[in-house]
């Protein structure tokens, strides 16, 4: 009984701890003097041959998982890419997956350059917005809904 006490209570306390990451959108994890996991995640609506503001890179100097989701109806997808945002070099560096394509791979600060697509037909573009920023553009002929999330 005790035991079922115990686990109902970390249980809860889990939940409790994702509720905070989906309604905030931003985390901190810290084991006890072990690593820390941060996590952000944001939300856009891109009207067509729109472009969101600069999207900054997270952290300096530390891998980031970066995951890309199109939810628009007859439209969804996931892509994802290994971010660096390399500081002395002033440049993004990246290697990933986009959906029913190839590896993509790259290292520039050249706004435009494309990193994943966030859908299947290949029209919204994540890409460099600078050395340090990303941007998400629609090249569709409609407006898209897009979900960032960084991990790092």
């Amino acid at each position: 009984m005790r035991h079922s006490s115990m686990l109902r209570g970390a249980t809860l306390a889990l939940l409790l701890a994702f509720s905070l990451v989906v309604l905030t959108g931003f985390a901190v994890v810290t084991g006890t003097g072990g690593p820390t996991v941060s996590y952000h995640q944001l939300e856009f609506t891109i009207n067509s041959g729109g472009t969101t503001p600069a999207i900054t890179v997270p952290a300096v100097s530390v891998p980031i998982h970066m995951m890309v989701a199109g939810n628009t109806c007859e439209n969804r997808v996931v892509g994802q890419a290994t971010i660096l945002r390399a500081p002395h070099a002033k440049l993004l560096e990246w290697v990933g997956m986009d959906m029913g394509r190839a590896v993509t791979s790259n290292y520039t600060a050249v706004a435009g350059t494309h990193i994943i697509y966030a859908d299947f037909a290949g029209n919204v573009d994540v890409q460099v917005a600078s050395a340090i920023a990303i941007q998400i553009h629609n090249h569709a002929p409609n407006a898209q809904h897009v979900v960032l999330t960084f991990i790092y």
